[in-house]
This record gives structure tokens, sequence and C-alpha cells, in this order.
């Protein structure tokens, strides 16, 4: 049996990520500015002095929301980086990462982020931080990148840097309409489609 210390580390951890998702829930229903700490706490089951030993603040709520939905990122891309899948297909992943499973509300994160100056303010507090972590994320796509011009799948005479960049930007990390607005679209159509414009632009031309 684990140590008393370990259980409840482990459960204060569960209760934590309860927390997250009923604040992220709440959030995406009614708002941040109308969405209570009072509301979260029963919504999650617990007394309103457990959620302030958590989470202080609800400003702290949503910057650990944000903090949450790029430690997801990391992981995706860490898991995919690795998988025995092809290049492309490894990319594609990522991309319907993002738009599929956490394309909303990390929308809504972002959303939250540059528009609430509260929130804006308390990420600027780990702003290096989190840029650090992002930048760590980005250069192991840009290794995808590379490996698929070895792999003769890119166009060898574009810049491995430029792709990434442009990818990146694909990834809806930063304020843009949802993909899913676009022409009554289904997310999967979305992706399918932003594949084949990025994909067949910077394939390997056959001589």
């Amino acid at each position: 049996m684990a140590p008393y210390y370990q259980i409840k580390e482990r459960l204060r951890q569960q209760r934590a990520e309860l927390i997250l998702d009923v604040a992220e829930e709440l959030f995406a229903k009614k708002g941040y500015h109308d969405t209570s700490m009072d509301e979260i706490a029963i919504h999650a089951g617990i007394a309103k002095g457990t959620l302030y030993q958590h989470f202080a603040r609800k400003v702290d709520l949503a910057c650990a929301l944000f903090e949450r939905s790029i430690t997801l990122f990391e992981q995706a891309v860490e898991r995919i980086s690795v998988s025995p899948l092809g290049t492309r297909a490894r990319l594609e992943a990522i991309l319907s990462f993002i738009y599929q499973q956490r394309g909303s509300s990390h929308m809504q994160l972002i959303q939250l982020a540059s528009t609430n100056g509260e929130i804006y303010r308390g990420l600027q507090e780990k702003k290096e931080m989190l840029y650090e972590r992002l930048r760590r994320t980005k250069a192991r796509i840009q290794v995808m990148f590379e490996e698929g011009k070895t792999e003769g799948l890119f166009d060898p005479t574009i810049s491995t840097e430029l792709m990434t960049r442009l990818f990146w930007h694909m990834l809806s990390l930063s304020r843009r309409e949802p993909l899913g607005s676009l022409e009554q679209l289904s997310v999967e159509e979305g992706v399918a489609q932003i594949s084949r414009l990025f994909f067949e632009g910077t394939m390997r031309r056959k001589p």
C-alpha cells in the first residue's frame, strides 16, 4: 500500500483536476464573468473553503486552465512525434488534436487570455516559462519537417522554419475564428481541407 502522504497527494491532485474540469465547463457555458467561485464549488461537490485551498482566486483557476491546455498540447505532440506513423500522418494527427479534441475549449481560453485584463496579467507573470514550453514543442514539430525532407516528402528548397511557422499558425495557437464556422464545414472536413492546402503546397515535386 502506498504511504499515506502519497495517497493524500494523489487525492489532492484528482480534486484539483475535477475543479478545473468543472470550471472549464462553466466558463464555456456561462462565461468567465458570470461564473462564481460558489457555483464552481457546488458543481464540483466540495466546500467553498476546499476550493480556495486549491485556487485562491477565480483568475488563478483560469490561468491554471490555460497552463493545462498547454500541457495537454505538449503531451500530444510528444506522443505523436514518436509514433510509428509517417511524417505527414503525424503532423495531421497534431492538427486533428487541436481542432477536434481541444479546439473549442482551447479557443475559449485563448480569447479569455487576450480579452480579460486580469487573466492576461496573471499569465504575464509566467510568460517566459510558458513561452519556453511552447518553443520546445515547436522545435519538436520542426524536427518532423526535417524528417519529411530527409524522406523526400517535402520540397527541400522551402525553408523548414517557414513551413514550421505556417503550420504553427494553423494550430490556432493565436486568437481567431473557430474552424467549424467556415462554410458549415465539420471539424473533420475542415482539418482534411487544411491538410490538403498545406501539404500539397510543401510536398516535393516529381522531376
